[in-house]
């Protein structure tokens, strides 16, 4: 009778075992669908469209890295999408700044490092203080540019590193929807020498060595 037992018990904890293993291969493949639907929409700035769409992703078999990076896209996405409006409301601004300032806390990958989506929060807040309309707070925003500007410059991947720290530069010296009466350092917004130097030094084409020429020659 405990054999008997004890073999049921095993039985039932093997079925258990195998049916999570065959939730998470089912998932798997309707989880990529669902994050390349969303990250098509995020590419194309339907900020949020592409809210609704990670919203329908089912977090309860993902792994924890990935659970992170859903959190930081939701975020990100609710202040954005909710920029695009002309509400006043800022229910979801608090709410979106909230959730980033704690990933940022909480930023610590398993190798006890800042990991990349540490790095995308702080531009993210970056991005919030300083883009949308009617805010232009570069002090709060310089900050948070700094952590991810120095993330970019310590990674091996130089080419998408290049990439990302550019387009943090020019959006710090020139902010989207700019006012018609905006130049560069108008709202105090001035780069560090040191860092426009990194810029002239990682710049590899003409127009991007020439907007650093020119943004040093302002800071000067």
């Amino acid at each position: 009778m405990l054999k008997l037992s004890f073999a049921i018990r095993s039985f039932i904890f093997t079925s258990t075992i195998f049916a999570s293993l065959i939730a998470s291969f089912v998932q798997a493949p309707e989880y990529e669908k669902l994050k390349a639907e969303a990250e098509k929409l995020y590419v194309e700035k339907s900020f949020s469209l592409a809210h609704e769409a990670y919203l329908k992703i089912d977090r309860s078999k993902l792994p924890a890295t990935e659970i992170r990076w859903l959190e930081f896209r939701l975020a990100d996405t609710l202040w954005r999408g909710q920029a695009a409006t002309n509400t006043n409301d800022d229910t979801k601004f608090n709410s979106a700044q909230q959730q980033l300032e704690t990933l940022v806390k909480e930023g610590i990958g398993e190798t006890k490092e800042h990991d990349q989506i540490w790095a995308e929060a702080h531009e993210s807040l970056g991005d919030f203080f300083w883009t949308r309309q009617n805010q232009r707070n570069y002090g709060q925003a310089w900050p948070h540019y700094q952590q991810a500007l120095e993330y970019w410059a310590g990674t091996k991947d130089i080419g998408t590193a290049r990439g990302r720290y550019l387009k943090i530069i020019w959006t710090m010296a020139d902010p989207p929807s700019r006012e018609q009466y905006y130049y560069y350092g108008y709202y105090g917004n001035h780069i560090p020498l040191e860092i426009l130097n990194n810029v002239l030094k990682i710049a590899n084409n003409d127009n991007d060595k020439a907007h650093a020429h020119y943004l040093i020659a302002m800071t000067i």
